[in-house]
């Protein structure tokens, strides 16, 4: 299994649970008439996004066209164009939003800093105080909070 088939499972399962629950309460909220289906799945369209970041392109619209539509077709037969991807990819935003905050909520020791006013606070992981002398850049960049 490679690093994508990993990505694409991981979020599928999350995908099965978070769907029917936000459809309901987006229905019942009367902010939803009716669902249409997409060619592509959330699920596709988070896992492609969740890679994007992993990939080290500048910009989506250049590992979109140039890389997921010419290498990965093989993957997600059903591509979309470009514009109708950024489509879905608003349409995906709160099941990636939450998926997000639940992958960092269940991973433990995540640094977590705040700054108010210029001056950082102590961090705390699991609960513990961290010495400043075991600190370092990436850490900081995982778990900051402004």
């Amino acid at each position: 299994m490679n690093n994508l088939d990993a990505i694409y499972v991981d979020v599928d399962d999350f995908c099965l649970l978070f769907e029917p629950q936000w459809l309901k309460h987006l229905i019942e909220s009367g902010e939803k008439q009716r669902i249409k289906p997409s060619r592509l799945s959330s699920s596709e369209v988070m896992t492609i996004l969740i890679a994007f970041h992993q990939s080290g392109y500048r910009d989506f619209k250049t590992y979109y066209t140039k890389f997921v539509c010419q290498y990965w077709r093989h993957y997600f037969p059903d591509l979309v164009s470009y514009t109708r991807m950024l489509k879905l990819l608003q349409a995906t935003l709160p099941a990636l939003c939450s998926y997000l905050k639940q992958r960092l909520t269940n991973r433990h020791c995540i640094y977590r800093f705040h700054f108010s006013q210029g001056v950082s606070q102590p961090a705390y992981c699991c609960g513990q105080l961290i010495p400043d002398s075991e600190l370092s850049f990436s850490s900081a960049i995982a778990g900051a909070t402004i």
